[in-house]
């Protein structure tokens, strides 16, 4: 039986102050099978010729989940 493939979930957000948030976040969908990618635990592919930024929009378009949290 083929192994099924999991989905990747890109989470972005601010994380100063709010890391305990976004490390409980990360946990719940891993929990719940997806590969979880987060700037935060340093799990975004990186190209190592490419900025910071660049590697988050690369990661962005690539992820099938992009999971936004907008904070005032």
């Amino acid at each position: 039986m083929a192994k099924k493939k999991k989905l990747k979930i890109m989470v972005a957000s601010t994380i100063y102050g709010f890391e305990d948030q976004i490390e409980q976040i990360c946990a719940i969908l891993t929990a719940y099978g997806y590969e979880v990618w987060n700037s935060h635990f340093k799990t975004i592919p990186i190209h190592p010729n490419k900025s910071n930024i660049e590697n988050c929009l690369i990661a962005a378009q690539t992820c099938d989940i992009f999971y936004g949290i907008i904070r005032p």
